[in-house]
């Protein structure tokens, strides 16, 4: 079941008790649990108690920014590996295809390679794309990175897992998350949050690369 929920006060709670955090909490949303549920998106309110602080009301401002910059410090990373993950496989999809001189539609098949199948295909055919190659694509690029993404992790010597996990749904989509899963909770977690944000990104980006 996918879900959409417009209000939770997890960041108050955790400004309350800092030892959690997005990743890892006893309350009903976290990162894990939202990737569980199917949630397409989550809504945070910035809860603020003007008893708690004394009716203060410069606190509570202060106490709201804490909750934003709280927030910011869990997604931000996430926003720029995928972003620079999407760019680099665009990007290199789109020198590899002009070195061996291939055709546009061929180009375009190919340049959505490393998000999941539906959007992949979607932007495909939005460009003049084959389908046929584009799904290929796709699936190759899945397996590759779910045989690979280990040893590359050991390679690079990557020791957060969250970096680990936005790298392998930033290149190798739900293919590449099943093994990230493996590695870890977070590393599949950031892994699955990763596929929905470079979906997003490639789309946006190829707006821009193919016009």
């Amino acid at each position: 079941m996918n879900l959409i929920d417009m209000h939770c006060d997890t960041l108050w709670k955790m400004i309350q008790q800092n030892e959690y955090d997005l990743m890892e909490n006893p309350w009903s949303v976290s990162i894990p649990a939202m990737k569980e549920a199917g949630t397409l998106a989550q809504f945070f309110a910035c809860f603020t108690c003007l008893e708690e602080q004394n009716m203060d009301y410069e606190k509570c401002y202060e106490q709201a920014l804490a909750m934003i910059e709280l927030l910011k410090k869990n997604w931000l990373p996430i926003v720029v590996g995928a972003s620079c993950g999407s760019l680099a496989s665009m990007g290199s999809v789109l020198l590899m295809c002009k070195l061996f001189g291939m055709d546009e539609a061929m180009t375009v098949s190919l340049i959505p390679k490393s998000v999941t199948t539906p959007i992949a295909v979607s932007v495909a055919e939005g460009h003049g794309g084959m389908v046929p190659i584009t799904v290929v694509a796709v699936i190759f690029t899945g397996i590759l990175g779910s045989i690979f993404a280990p040893t590359l992790i050991r390679l690079f010597r990557v020791n957060d897992p969250m970096i680990a996990g936005i790298s392998i749904g930033a290149c190798s989509h739900a293919v590449g998350t099943s093994k990230a899963i493996e590695l870890g909770e977070t590393e599949g977690a950031m892994s699955g949050l990763a596929i929905g944000v470079c979906g997003i990104l490639t789309v946006l980006f190829s707006m821009i690369l193919m016009h």
